[in-house]
C-alpha cells in the first residue's frame, strides 16, 4: 500500500486542528474510536488502506450485479444510473485517518458517474464544480421536470451531455460539528469556499483560517492565510463566501420569481 504524498509533509504553517491531531498522536492520546478525525502510523494507514480497498471491490461487485440484472431484463438500454457517496475520507492524507474538522480535498472530494440511457452514452470526464445539492434537481431536469420551490441545486445535465459549460464559479461547502475537537472551545462550526484554483475555510469565533492555491500547492500545505501578499485574495474569496452563504440561505416558501 502506498502512502499518499502528503502523508509526513510537515507544513511551514499548519492549521490548529492539524497540529493538535498530530500532537495528540505524538502523545499517546489520540482518540481513535468513533469516525472523527485522527493522525495515524504508517502501518494504521496502510492496513486501513487495504481494507479500504477491498470495501471498494466489494461495492463495484454490487453495481456489477445490478448492471447484470439490467441487462438480463432489457431495461439497461432505457436506465439512467448515477452512483455517488456522502462524502470523501482522508485516508492518510496529511497523515490522517477517518473525517469531520477539516476540508481538505481527500474529504471534500466525492465521487459521481453518471450513466445515461442508450443513446446518450458519451465518456467524458467534466473538471466543473458541482455539489450534492445539485444531484436532486439533475434527476428532475433528466425527468423533463422543474425543481420544488426552495431547492438550492443546480442542473448538471447540461454537463453530462456535453452541451454546457460549468454551472458554478465556486462551491460552498458547510459543516456543523456535534462536537468540541482538536482543542477548541466550542463545537465546529466551519465554511469553506472552493474555487476551480482556491480554497478558503473559516471557523466560527477563530481568528485563523485557511487559504491555499490549489494549482500551485495541490497537496494544500502552505496555507497562505497569514501572508500578506494574500491579503487582497483572502478578502475577495471572503466576500464571495459571504456572499454564497447569503444565496444559500433558505427562501421557501416564498416565490420562486418576484411579480
Amino acid at each position: 500500500m502506498y502512502l499518499p504524498a502528503s502523508f509526513g509533509a510537515v507544513p511551514p504553517d499548519p492549521p490548529p486542528p492539524l497540529r493538535a491531531l498530530r500532537e495528540a498522536a505524538a502523545a499517546g492520546t489520540a482518540r481513535k474510536s468513533g469516525y472523527g478525525a485522527f493522525a495515524c502510523t504508517a502501518q494504521e494507514a496502510r492496513e486501513a488502506l487495504a481494507l479500504n480497498y477491498n470495501n471498494i471491490a466489494f461495492v463495484d461487485d454490487a453495481v456489477g450485479r445490478v448492471h447484470t440484472a439490467l441487462r438480463r431484463l432489457g431495461l439497461d438500454d432505457d436506465t439512467v444510473m448515477m452512483f455517488t457517496s456522502d462524502h470523501g475520507d482522508l485516508m492518510a492524507d496529511h497523515g490522517l485517518m477517518l473525517k469531520g474538522g477539516l476540508h481538505y480535498r481527500a474529504l471534500t472530494r466525492v465521487p459521481f458517474i453518471w450513466r445515461d440511457t442508450a443513446g446518450r452514452r458519451a465518456f467524458r470526464r467534466s473538471p466543473a464544480l458541482a455539489q450534492t445539492i445539485d444531484i436532486g434537481t439533475s434527476v428532475l431536469d433528466r425527468a423533463g421536470l422543474e425543481p420544488a420551490n426552495g431547492m438550492q441545486g443546480l442542473s448538471l445535465l447540461p454537463i453530462s451531455q456535453g452541451t454546457g459549460a460549468a454551472v458554478r464559479p465556486h462551491l460552498l461547502i458547510e459543516e456543523e460539528g456535534q462536537r468540541r475537537d482538536f482543542g477548541l472551545p466550542r463545537r465546529v462550526r466551519m465554511r469553506s469556499l472552493l474555487t476551480p484554483r482556491h480554497r478558503l475555510t473559516l471557523h466560527a469565533d477563530e481568528p485563523w483560517g485557511e487559504l491555499y492555491d490549489l494549482a500551485e500547492d495541490p497537496l494544500e500545505l502552505r496555507n497562505l492565510w497569514s501572508e500578506p501578499q494574500a491579503d487582497a485574495l483572502r478578502g475577495e474569496l471572503t466576500l464571495a463566501l459571504a456572499r454564497a452563504m447569503m444565496r444559500h440561505a433558505d427562501t421557501s416558501p416564498y416565490p420562486v420569481a418576484s411579480a
